[in-house]
């Protein structure tokens, strides 16, 4: 690329830059607006430096893979120091930096062993990589190849993907992303046929010009109009079976991406209801009276969607990895074995846009469309059909469910009584010990005597719920609550320090407790709807969705607990009333048991001299010496990079390549060989003084002397010197190193000679 060529691309392309630079900031302001994960004001940060920096190095002469190293290298110590900004101001950056480290392996150990990872900060550290690489890229191919699609292509996929799964309501962001992106497109073209016009030396106006940029602007317009006015893919079902096609073969690929980010910010698919694997207690909470299904059964009021497993701390994952089918053209699976149950069938019918999920009262057992459930396979005792009996989790249908779809499901509602659940006992099987009293490994303290001590004095496990369920609904129901911290638990967090909160709240910490007091219990997720109309059908809206707790009773299976107090306590079966009268007789009186706790003093030290982030100890003074010294080469690095970058950038432009080579060759003779070209001398007499410095690099000097002489002074038409003068100018400086670096070590030598006279260790002297 020439000197002209620089220049042209640099007047051509500036408001190029801003086009491009404003489309990747609408990007982020989208990713901002879905509230994904906390951390995310970081990213317009990070689209201008990558975007910025490389418009510069494009319309540079820095050769390709320069370029790309040194951005690869400014982005990740750029990077480092933003997600620093994401932890504690409390630590020192040398702890910040090892913190966002720990986070990271820790992250990497849950990818590598299948667990669940709730750390926002990992996402946001990848999706900061992600848009410092794309952002690069585009502006590199734009501005150095002239490739538009290059720069157009990745945000449009980026923002797209973003929207899709974000709410609706941020679909302007798409409208001002596709106006940016046409006109960047109408300035490429113009400047394409202008380009066209200069060759073929067409004479074209202002009016040429205006022409194109009135035509492309009145397209911009009707695309922006079709656009907004078109039915979207899911509400024409014929595109939206067609991307089922192509979206089934990558649900495997969401499901791991669910289970590597489970903290984060869910929507749903666009307009679709679905209830993906992993359940984070948030903030507050809005629902609206949107209609959900209407369903039409003899008897129900809780209809369930999800069942969750598995708790981390700050959410809830479920964590099976079997799948069976359930529905038509699947043999019949066999009823588990349960006692006091009956068949509940009811029938469904779709009102929201799209659905993904399969609705019914729990325990769902078959229904009448094909469908995929995820579920455990129970033992094969007492089984009648084809397939052992099931502990189903969530059904979802094999095709998506659209407005007015109707299906039929049963579902097996127990009936079991109270008398029946105190004296089932505690002889759990196997798989539901294994996966239903699963809790951290740092449990709080103060949860494990508060267990304790609202199960204390009971006999049996279904009067130890009951009082944990009594405790719970004491607690006031608020749904405008804040998210719990990221180092907090959350249930923790839920009862001794907010006091408030909405189903989510409630609902984990009856399966926190009942886990600690030896209980199998697991969180459902579905919706609560207590009474149908005249005609028997239950209307489901949005704002019913709802949360309750499910305990595990021998022989009996699932029984639902109501710890919200916004809701009314599930109807119990009693068959001895006498019983019930005595056992509520020898109940202790009830006490707050939140006014003995402080005696117990905070649960979490504070952290001491010796312990860093994450209660791992700090680093010893070599190995933080280390790290301070690591972070300063980067930002020398850093600042050198950048100067580098900008000498180069204020290199004059319309020079030949002898002369550019020249002009390098004194410039760097200074640092090289010591050496400072004087106004007065020629070109010969500083190749001379540079050739007796260093001998090694004579020729090469000389050579680009010849050249630089040639092509300056010489007469007009002469032909060139031969040879490439760069190759020529980087031959010599790599020999004046050398030379440098010889004569370096060669006074090093002689400083450590001994001096003369000196007889050794002996200590005598001649």
């Amino acid at each position: 690329m020439t000197d002209e060529e620089g220049l042209a691309r640099w007047r051509e392309h500036r408001l190029s830059l801003v086009l491009l630079l404003v489309i990747y900031l609408n990007l982020t302001w989208s990713i901002q607006g879905a509230r994904w994960a906390e951390g995310l004001h970081i990213l317009p940060w990070v689209v201008l430096g990558a975007v910025v920096l490389g418009f510069m190095l494009a319309i540079s002469r820095w050769p390709a893979r320069a370029a790309h190293g040194y951005i690869l290298f400014v982005g990740l110590i750029a990077n480092s120091l933003l997600l620093c900004t994401l932890v504690s101001p409390e630590l020192s950056w040398q702890d910040r930096l090892i913190e966002v480290g720990l986070r990271l392996y820790r992250w990497l150990l849950v990818l590598l062993g299948g667990g669940t990872s709730y750390d926002n900060l990992v996402f946001v550290a990848e999706l900061t990589l992600l848009l410092w690489l794309v952002g690069y890229v585009s502006a590199w191919q734009y501005f150095r190849h002239r490739r538009l699609w290059w720069a157009l292509f990745p945000p449009t996929a980026g923002l797209m993907f973003n929207l899709y799964y974000a709410p609706p309501e941020l679909m302007p962001y798409f409208m001002i992303h596709l106006g940016l992106c046409l006109l960047l497109l109408i300035r490429h073209r113009l400047h394409q046929r202008q380009g066209e016009w200069q060759k073929a030396r067409i004479l074209a106006g202002d009016e040429a010009r205006f022409d194109i940029i009135r035509d492309g602007l009145v397209i911009a317009l009707l695309a922006l109009f079709l656009a907004w006015t078109l039915p979207g893919a899911q509400q024409v079902k014929a595109l939206a079976r067609f991307g089922e096609r192509l979206e089934r073969p990558v649900r495997t690929v969401k499901e791991e991406w669910n289970r590597l980010f489970a903290s984060l910010q869910r929507y749903g698919t666009g307009r679709e209801l679905t209830f993906g694997p992993t359940k984070l207690l948030a903030g507050e909470v809005q629902l609206t009276d949107a209609p959900i299904a209407d369903i039409q059964a003899a008897e129900g009021r809780y209809w369930a969607a999800a069942a969750y497993d598995y708790y981390g701390g700050r959410g809830w994952a479920a964590t099976y990895t079997d799948r069976g089918p359930l529905g038509e053209r699947s043999s019949p699976m066999a009823e588990p074995p349960y006692q006091m149950r009956k068949k509940v069938e009811q029938v469904v019918r779709v009102r929201w846009p799209a659905m993904r999920i399969i609705l019914a009262a729990p325990l769902l057992y078959q229904v009448d469309i094909p469908a995929e459930a995820q579920l455990l396979y129970l033992p094969r005792e007492g089984a009648t059909a084809a397939r052992p009996p099931a502990d189903i989790q969530m059904a979802f249908p094999q095709h998506r469910l659209y407005e007015d779809d109707v299906y039929r499901v049963t579902s097996l509602v127990s009936v079991a009584d109270e008398e029946s659940l105190r004296s089932a006992g505690t002889d759990y099987p196997d798989w539901v010990r294994q996966y239903y009293l699963q809790l951290p490994q740092d449990v709080p303290r103060r949860l494990l005597w508060l267990a304790r001590f609202l199960t204390r004095g009971y006999t049996n496990n279904y009067d130890k719920a009951l009082a944990i369920e009594a405790f719970l609904r004491n607690i006031p129901y608020n749904e405008r609550v804040e998210a719990p911290p990221p180092t907090e638990d959350a249930v923790e967090y839920f009862i001794f320090m907010m006091r408030q909160g909405y189903c989510d709240y409630y609902a984990s910490a009856m399966v926190v407790l009942a886990r600690i007091a030896g209980i199998p219990a697991r969180f459902v997720q579905g919706y609560v709807v207590g009474a149908p109309d005249e005609n028997g059908v239950y209307h489901i809206l949005e704002k019913n969705g709802h949360a309750w707790a499910e305990l595990y009773f021998p022989k009996y299976g699932w029984i639902i607990f109501e710890p919200t107090p916004a809701q009314p306590l599930p109807v119990r079966y009693a068959s001895r009333v006498e019983a019930l009268t005595a056992e509520a007789a020898r109940r202790p009186a009830p006490t707050n048991p939140l006014s003995e706790e402080e005696k117990f003093g905070p649960d979490i030290a504070p952290l001491g001299e010796e312990t860093g982030p994450f209660g791992v100890g700090r680093l010893p003074a070599p190995a933080r010496a280390g790290a301070e010294a690591g972070i300063v080469l980067a930002g020398l690095g850093l600042l050198g990079g950048i100067l580098w970058l900008v000498w180069r950038l204020m290199e004059p432009r319309r020079l030949t390549p002898a002369e550019r080579a020249y002009l390098r060759l004194t410039r760097f003779a200074p640092v090289l060989a010591g050496v400072r070209a004087q106004p007065t001398w020629t070109p010969y007499e500083f190749a001379g003084v540079l050739a007796r410095r260093a001998p090694a690099a004579g020729g090469s000097v000389r050579a680009l002397t010849d050249m630089f002489v040639r092509q300056r002074y010489g007469p007009a038409g002469a032909a060139p010197a031969e040879g490439d003068p760069m190759q020529v100018w980087r031959r010599a400086r790599a020999e004046l190193l050398r030379a440098r670096v010889s004569g370096m070590y060669t006074r090093v030598v002689r400083l450590m000679r001994p001096a003369e006279g000196y007889a050794g260790s002996s200590g005598r002297v001649k």
